[in-house]
């Protein structure tokens, strides 16, 4: 099993590389068909600690410095590679060999690791039900859409103020308002931040990082999965205004009744 709470792609690519640091010695050539660890390779220790699976990575990282980075090479090969890429030297039959292993390695793995096929009926039937309920409860926010739009009225357009005179003008909210403020939402999900480089943001919890101007995108995705007894953000209940909870609580009842 990968160290970590995700078990994902990705993760299983930068978990490989650092299994062969920690059990080779000397001089070790890395051939490897992921873009992802290639190229984080190649941008240096600083970049890959701010990117996402930092907890990996920082492991990778600490493990070729005491190795010595002089004694370790990456090479970006070829996946699946084709009897042209072999003519056309994109690839060679060693790496196509070596690329074929490691997949076969990989599902023997997995194989290994897997749950029960009562375990994953369960998990099949749990995911089904969820996405009826989703969309159950999308169906009733937009009835209740429906039901609590206001009246239309006629309303005098606004005039626009008068910043020669002294008017009133609308006040905006400085950048560091709202970043204060984005942070403040994110601690109470249970992330504990703390600025990288300036400019990112990571959680000491989760090991996730995210640029400062990526804060909306970090908080749709809920609680602190490092927090114990979080849920998944899509699972988690939405506020709603008041007049739509009572739209809201009336429909369920009338469901429930017809049902």
């Amino acid at each position: 099993m990968i160290a970590g709470v995700y078990q994902t792609v990705p993760r299983a690519e930068l978990w490989a590389p650092l299994q062969v640091l920690e059990r080779t010695e000397g001089a070790v050539t890395i051939c490897s068909d992921s873009k992802l660890f290639v190229d984080g390779w190649f941008k240096g220790e600083e970049a890959c600690l701010l990117s996402d699976n930092a907890d990996l990575r920082e492991q990778f990282c600490d493990v070729a410095n005491e190795s010595g980075l002089a004694n370790i090479s990456v090479i970006k090969v070829l996946g699946y590679a084709k009897a042209e890429d072999l003519v056309s030297s994109l690839s060679t039959p060693l790496d196509l060999y070596g690329n074929a292993v490691a997949d076969s390695l990989a599902l023997r793995g997995a194989k290994q690791a897997a749950h029960p096929q009562h375990v994953v009926d369960r998990i099949k039937q749990v995911d089904q039900l969820a996405w009826k309920v989703q969309r159950r409860l999308l169906t009733i926010a937009l009835e209740c859409v429906k039901v609590d739009r206001p009246l239309e009225r006629n309303v005098k357009p606004r005039q626009p103020a008068n910043i020669q005179s002294g008017g009133p003008q609308r006040s905006k909210q400085t950048s560091q308002q709202k970043q204060l403020n984005r942070r403040t939402l994110l601690e109470e999900q249970g992330h504990v931040i703390e600025v990288v480089r300036g400019c990112k943001w990571r959680c000491r919890v989760c090991r996730q990082a995210r640029a400062q101007c990526q804060t909306l995108e970090w908080l749709k995705l809920g609680r602190c999965p490092g927090v114990p007894g979080s849920m998944p953000a899509t699972l988690q209940s939405e506020q709603q205004e008041p007049s739509l909870s009572r739209a809201l609580r009336t429909l369920l009842g009338t469901w429930i009744l017809r049902t």
